[in-house]
């Protein structure tokens, strides 16, 4: 629709984020200004840079500025783990499903200047968010020059066999597949183009990059027909059509020329009869905005095809060649848009739509109503009526002009439920800002008193440790002293995998030394006790449920009957917690230790954890503490997921700076200890959890029994001081894989706010 001259006071307040580490910048999303320094944007958008704001810009296409970015606030529950699947998966065909976040909003800091880009920063970046592809020891994969492309396909082809070629950019995503068969190029696609169209525009445009050529591929193709014509008839026209369309371009004024179609309805008779299909899907996009370039991406139509076409059209003077800029160009930043949460939205409403064509920057108005009752916005979701097309994502929704939300697709529905009789679009309530405003917050730091007391504290537990490891090891019980686990013999935990004897080196050399000759002398009794074990004995008692104490926190709920069974929490029909089972339970091997030991409640841990207090649909609870006593623990399983987690909270952040450590020796699990984990490895990765990174690993590990098992184990930082968080997950049900994306997805959405500030 023609767009109001009233709308030209945000046009400077709108821009595009863009990735400049790429040649061409690739634009991610639209971008809004909210105050002089901040700028409203789609987590999703951004998610990738939240380490490296550096490598984004912020292009106002009517202001003619750009701004650099300096820091990303994403809304904390953005599922940063769902999004990074989605990324790492995406094939490059139009069939990939399309990811439509909840909470899909985020604040960037902007400032005027702009650094220059380090070339290995850039390099180091591009490498990260580069996705791995499925090669074999069978395929064939090399980089390779734009100009060299039908010799590449050609090369292919001379070979003989049947597969799929693949062509990959910088990043490994793709952009194009040829399907050979039989000697021909029976299927192709580039980009948005198929078959002939493909050929020829991969053959213009020579995209640089990396190949790829399998025999074996799992690709789907998308309902195309086959082609007939010979693979050297097809490459022949292709160079022949890319050598005819640059002076062609010239003629029409180059690649960055904008045309004006004429008033009225397009007349198809006046154009040539084989180029009338091209040019009625030109006619509504020659806007003076558009330039020649960007045609073939909105129009579907290889670019050989679009200049013969604007060329009869220009000659019949159905077209005109716009001559000036279509943009002021400013030179000032715009007036910021303040989002608006206290204002009376009623059902029906009328709301706007406002965004900027990513392609040629064009403003563009939608107008609608707000559908539903105001009690959907206490979800931050506003369900309206407002048209907006894909490439419109990010639009900001206003009344009145007055900035309320964020479009974020269209609204499919529930499963199972009738159809509605309207097409539907959502959005994200500006009101969501609140939330990445409260965790932006830095919490305060802690008083001298309090640091003092947190200091007076461990030494009195390291104290009252040691005391313990001395006392308790004429008994045949060794203390780790990286996790505080209880072993029957020296040498590796049997909980965290460390050597006790190197574990146990504390800061004085000498005390090293007797603490190891100490660990050596125990190890060799051959039967009974040590002469000075019954004297020990009762003060070794008393110690232990010291320093339970003053390492796990108070007691409650103390198991009097001996009965380990039994749940720290009631049962919750709809997800809560369940005592752990000895057939399906997270632990696979029971401590040989049936002393009576102090019980911590289940709500207790949760919270230590960092954890929400209830768990997800289809989760529940368990207690399982009895099972790796006396390091505190609890599980969280679900058999439709088929997920069964462990979360031990260890009294020291070892995890952290090593999970191979931990990952080599899974805590509490019966596998065998590995060495190399590279023989085992499954994936690893890094996802963000709790506004921080956490390190994962998941490998395919050898039981004692026999057999082997997937199992992911990841580390965070707890939200009290000292403390991390180790998450051992494995399948809930024997014989079947683990997905470690659902469990990655169940602990970034289980983790509390409160996490993101303590790392």
């Amino acid at each position: 629709m023609e767009i109001d001259k009233s709308w030209e006071s945000i046009y400077d307040s709108v821009g595009f984020v863009v990735d400049r580490t790429l040649n061409p910048e690739k634009t991610l999303g639209p971008a809004c200004l909210i105050s002089t320094n901040r700028m409203l944007v789609n987590a999703s958008a951004v998610f990738k840079y939240i380490e490296a704001p550096w490598a984004l810009a912020v292009n106002f296409p009517h202001a003619d500025l750009q701004y650099a970015v300096k820091s990303i606030s994403l809304h904390p529950t953005f599922n940063t783990t769902e999004a990074h699947w989605c990324y790492l998966s995406q094939t490059g065909s139009p069939q990939d499903p399309i990811y439509l976040p909840e909470n899909d909003i985020a604040i960037i800091e902007v400032e005027p200047r702009l650094r220059p880009l380090d070339p290995q920063l850039a390099a180091d970046l591009n490498m990260k968010l580069a996705i791995q592809l499925p090669i074999s020891d069978m395929d064939v994969s090399h980089g390779f020059k734009g100009e060299d492309m039908p010799s590449i396909i050609k090369r292919t082809i001379s070979i003989g066999t049947d597969g799929l070629l693949t062509v990959v950019d910088s990043r490994n995503i793709p952009i194009a597949r040829l399907d050979i068969h039989g000697g021909k190029i029976r299927r192709a696609t580039y980009k948005h183009l198929t078959n002939e169209a493909a050929v020829f525009e991969l053959i213009y445009q020579k995209p640089a990059g990396s190949f790829l050529f399998q025999t074996t591929h799992s690709f789907v193709w998308p309902n195309v027909r086959n082609l007939d014509q010979s693979a050297d008839a097809l490459i022949g026209e292709a160079i022949l059509r890319a050598e005819q369309v640059r002076p062609i371009i010239h003629a029409l004024g180059g690649p960055e020329a904008r045309y004006l179609a004429g008033n009225g309805a397009f007349d198809p008779n006046l154009v040539n009869p084989n180029l009338r299909w091209v040019a009625e899907r030109l006619w509504p996009w020659l806007d003076g905005y558009l330039s020649l370039e960007k045609l073939t991406q909105r129009t579907g139509v290889d670019t050989y095809s679009i200049v013969q076409a604007l060329q009869d059209m220009l000659n019949n003077h159905l077209i005109d060649i716009y001559r000036k800029s279509p943009f002021v160009r400013s030179g000032q930043i715009g007036t910021p848009l303040v989002p608006t949460v206290d204002m009376n939205i009623e059902v029906w409403d009328e709301l706007n739509a406002f965004y900027l064509d990513p392609l040629s920057g064009r403003p563009i108005v939608n107008q609608g109503n707000f559908f539903g009752p105001s009690r959907l916005m206490d979800t931050n979701v506003l369900l309206h009526t407002v048209p907006v097309p894909h490439w419109g994502y990010g639009a900001l929704v206003l009344k009145d002009n007055y900035l309320i939300g964020l479009y974020t697709g269209i609204f499919s529905g529930s499963p199972g439920h009738t159809p509605l009789p309207q097409k539907l679009y959502r959005s994200v309530w500006v009101a969501a800002l609140q939330d990445i405003e409260n965790i932006r917050k830095e919490p305060a730091p802690p008083t001298a008193e309090e640091l003092a007391a947190e200091a007076q504290e461990k030494a009195a537990a390291a104290a009252t440790l040691k005391a313990v490891a001395e006392a308790s090891q004429p008994l045949g019980r060794f203390i780790c002293a990286n996790c505080h686990a209880r072993n029957v013999e020296v040498g590796m935990c049997r909980s965290c995998g460390v050597d006790m004897e190197e574990a146990a080196l504390g800061e004085d050399p000498a005390e090293k030394m007797e603490n190891a000759r100490r660990l050596r002398e125990s190890s060799q009794t051959k039967s009974g006790l040590h002469p000075g074990a019954l004297v020990m004995l009762p003060l070794s008692i008393a110690i232990i449920g010291l320093v339970l104490y003053f390492v796990y926190g108070a007691v409650s709920n103390p198991k009097s009957n001996g009965n380990h069974n039994q749940p720290a929490v009631a049962s919750n029909p709809n997800g809560g917690v369940k005592p752990a089972s000895h057939d399906n339970g997270v632990i696979q091997e029971a401590s040989t230790d049936q002393g009576v030991v102090p019980e911590v409640s289940m709500e207790s841990l949760i919270s230590q954890s960092g954890l929400k207090s209830q768990p997800l649909t289809a989760y529940s609870f368990e207690d399982t503490s009895f099972r790796t006593e006396p390091m505190p623990s609890f599980g969280m399983v679900s058999q439709e997921q088929n997920q069964k987690m462990l979360f031990t909270i260890w009294g020291n952040n070892s995890p952290l700076q090593s999970l191979d450590t931990v990952a080599k020796q899974v805590p509490f699990a019966n596998f065998q200890k590995v060495n190399n984990l590279q023989s085992v490895q499954v994936a690893k990765g890094q996802v963000t959890v709790g506004g921080k990174n956490m390190d994962w690993f998941v490998g395919r590990y050898p039981r004692k029994g026999g057999g082997n098992e997937m199992a992911m184990v990841c580390a965070y930082k707890a939200p009290s001081g000292g403390k991390t968080v180790v998450v051992v997950a494995r399948p809930y049900t024997a014989g079947q894989d683990l997905n470690y994306m659902e469990s990655l997805s169940t602990i970034n959405n289980m983790v509390a706010s409160q996490v993101a500030g303590s790392h």
